[in-house]
């Protein structure tokens, strides 16, 4: 179940007409009565596998070279959290009756978002898994690239490990730093391609232009400089002690993709955990929501600087999670380098109603 009830209250609200719309309920609705079994129960309802009542508005958009992000085109996208059984090293993808056993499922956190596309609603377009971060050594290298392997079906997985045979937290000089740690997948169902997003665990840059220049294979390319100049764009997100930020190289049907991503979100949340109350611990409480209201305006006036936000957005951005109507959570921003520039994607959105149960 989706809560359109409460969604559709926001709408009414008009806050954040830049952000969601009624095509944005129309557009859910679809997914939901092609998925039956999928929404038929409610979250907290015995055998559902509904994480909350909401859905993640996912926004994807291409910078112009010449008009920017003026009259820009943007791909609606929507997200589903579900859970699924957790750290016992095997993952069954929705709708596969195959089975994965690998060591690093045991890793595997239990959230399984099934992202859908407004234009293709019965299909699904993206799966994505969370991890516990754990550290990047031959075999955990090794076990990362069989995993993608058996995804994608490309046994061939030369090129994505002469990336990951760069990360080593077991070399001396890293013990312990679970730096570019593997945190997130995407599995791209439309193309049969997997995205792996590391952790930058370290608050600054290092070593991100080294594994630019692996994936290029020449800083002499406009995918190199194209990518560089992103990193340098959010430079200050990077060394932002309230933000987390993640790179992401993607592998699929040729091999290792001219495709250089980075994502960023803040460190804390501004809620306080599931099943706890603010004033358990307000002094910590606030530390925590301070942190993350200071994340959130430092990453929306920077993007708003550097132009990589549509016109309108950045005070809705600020102020989404305000919500009188609904619960509202920002999840990420995220920008994709390639040789003909660049591609965003900003996904907010909601778990339930105002003050619900749901956890966020």
């Amino acid at each position: 179940m989706v809560d359109l009830e409460s969604l559709e209250r926001l709408i009414s609200a008009n806050d954040y007409p830049h952000l969601v719309s009624q095509v944005d309920v129309d557009n859910i609705r679809s997914i939901v009565n092609a998925h039956p079994s999928l929404f038929e129960k409610s979250w907290d309802e015995r055998g559902s596998k509904r994480r909350d009542s909401g859905a993640v508005f996912i926004r994807e958009y291409i910078q112009d070279p010449l008009n920017g992000l003026k009259d820009v085109d943007i791909k609606n996208l929507y997200g589903f959290f579900f859970t699924a059984t957790a750290q016992v090293g095997q993952y069954q993808s929705y709708g596969d009756s195959y089975v994965h056993r690998n060591p690093i499922l045991n890793y595997f956190l239990g959230n399984r978002v099934l992202v859908f596309d407004a234009d293709n609603p019965t299909e699904v377009y993206e799966e994505h898994i969370d991890f516990e971060t754990f550290p990047m050594f031959s075999a955990s290298r090794k076990y990362i690239c069989e995993f993608v392997s058996a995804l994608t079906g490309n046994q061939d997985t030369s090129s994505l490990e002469s990336i990951l045979d760069k990360i080593d937290s077991l070399d001396p000089s890293t013990e312990d730093d679970f730096d570019f740690s593997l945190n997130y997948l995407v599995h791209k169902k439309y193309n049969n391609s997997v995205e792996l997003h590391l952790y930058k665990s370290a608050n600054d840059d290092t070593g991100v232009e080294d594994i630019i220049a692996d994936v290029a294979g020449s800083k002499r390319t406009k995918f190199f400089n194209n990518s560089k100049s992103s990193v340098t764009c959010m430079g200050d997100n990077y060394t932002d002690d309230n933000t987390n930020v993640l790179i992401d190289i993607t592998f699929g049907q040729e091999g290792l993709e001219k495709n250089f991503g980075q994502s960023m979100m803040p460190m804390k949340k501004r809620n306080a955990p599931t099943g706890t109350l603010s004033t358990d611990n307000m002094q910590q409480y606030n530390e925590y929501r301070n942190n993350h209201n200071s994340s959130m305006v430092s990453m929306s006036d920077n993007l708003d600087n550097y132009q990589w936000l549509p016109e309108g957005w950045k005070k809705e951005l600020q102020t989404w999670e305000d919500c009188r109507w609904t619960e509202n959570v920002f999840a990420t921003f995220k920008v994709n380098a390639k040789h003909e520039g660049n591609t965003f994607r900003l996904a907010y959105g909601f778990v339930g109603k105002k003050n619900g149960n749901e956890p966020s």
